[in-house]
């Protein structure tokens, strides 16, 4: 599903692995990282995370090409965006999306999410 966000990530965004324009990628593939995100958006969490922490949304997340999704390229960074803008009180508001790259050799750790951290192990979801 194509959104407002997608479409500018993707004009205004560079992979993070190749660190190429996004503008000629088929999609938008947004990557979890096994490391800490510092900041509130984009993270990954999932509800059914047995991990309190997978829950939350603490994980960074990149974004990458096709072609870095098919090469199975290492990944550079990790990105937050933010879309900052005027005071919403004025007449007309201007907004503008900033995405902001993060060294993931700078960033914590963080244990791998396997199938049981998911609640995935066999097939069950207990």
């Amino acid at each position: 599903m194509k959104t407002q966000w997608n479409d500018e990530v993707m004009a205004l965004g560079k992979c993070c692995a190749c660190e190429v324009s996004l503008k000629n990628s088929k999609h938008l593939n947004l990557v979890t990282l096994d490391k800490a995100a510092n900041w509130e958006f984009p993270t990954w969490g999932n509800v059914s995370a047995k991990r309190e922490e997978d829950r939350k949304g603490v994980r960074a997340v990149a974004i990458i090409c096709d072609d870095c999704v098919e090469r199975k390229t290492v990944i550079k960074f990790a990105i937050d965006v933010k879309v900052v803008g005027n005071d919403p009180q004025e007449s007309e508001a201007i907004t503008e999306t900033v995405i902001r790259y993060h060294d993931v050799t700078t960033l914590k750790d963080m244990p791998p999410i396997t199938e049981k951290d998911l609640g995935l192990q066999n097939g069950d979801m207990d």
